[in-house]
């Protein structure tokens, strides 16, 4: 039995890919995979024409944006001395990453409509009630342990009530929509990020081989 010589290759998940580049394209697939399944499942069914899914939908997106940067920086990183597939993913980068900066304004426009909305809830409720102390007022239809001045404290209360419901619904919005708005375009910055670092390597190299074939 006569010993070859030549050197063991040693084979990876992707035979082209070496070990670490095979690690890093399996975890970024791997992260890429779940977030768009979760997209999938908490998006069904989708509704783009209905304000709450849309803040609802939004919110999710951005809570788990992290985790499909992190995927696309693996594989950019795993396909990284190979230049179509490069730019194909550079291009992908900031396509997503000018959507996910359009969203956000999407966010702040939704934002807006559902402060004014709960506003308009609060204000018709308010109106309900405050016609009903009234009417009862001026038609003396009240119990008699009841005096006009508690019908008026009781006024002044649902009044306060109002803009004190007013207050946490607006604050609550607010910390709900710069969240949302923040992770987005932290998302698409990231993004865009990512696609000039793929396409300024690409640059480079070929800037750098001009001398020698011009020599």
């Amino acid at each position: 039995m006569f010993k070859s010589n030549r050197p063991i290759k040693r084979r990876f998940i992707f035979p082209t890919l070496g070990p670490a580049q095979s690690i890093c394209f399996v975890v970024g697939s791997t992260c890429i995979v779940g977030f768009l399944i979760d997209v999938v499942v908490l998006g069904a069914p989708f509704i783009l024409s209905d304000l709450g899914w849309r803040i609802d939908f939004f919110q999710q997106i951005a809570s788990r944006s992290i985790i499909f940067l992190f995927g696309v920086a693996l594989i950019l990183y795993s396909v990284f001395d190979r230049r179509q597939l490069k730019r194909l993913l550079a291009t992908f980068c900031l396509v997503v990453g000018v959507v996910s900066l359009v969203s956000s304004l999407v966010v702040i426009h939704d934002s807006l409509e559902t402060k004014n909305r709960t506003f308009q809830d609060i204000n018709e409720q308010e109106v309900q009630i405050q016609s009903r102390i009234e009417a009862s007022r001026t038609s003396g239809n009240f119990p008699p342990e009841i005096t006009l001045s508690e019908l008026e404290d009781a006024s002044i209360a649902i009044a306060q009530q109002a803009e004190a419901v007013k207050l946490t619904a607006s604050q609550n919005i607010v910390k709900a929509s710069v969240s949302t708005i923040g992770n987005l375009a932290a998302f698409g910055v990231g993004l865009i990020g990512l696609s000039r670092v793929g396409m300024r390597k690409e640059r480079t190299h070929s800037s750098a081989l001009r001398p020698s074939l011009s020599k």
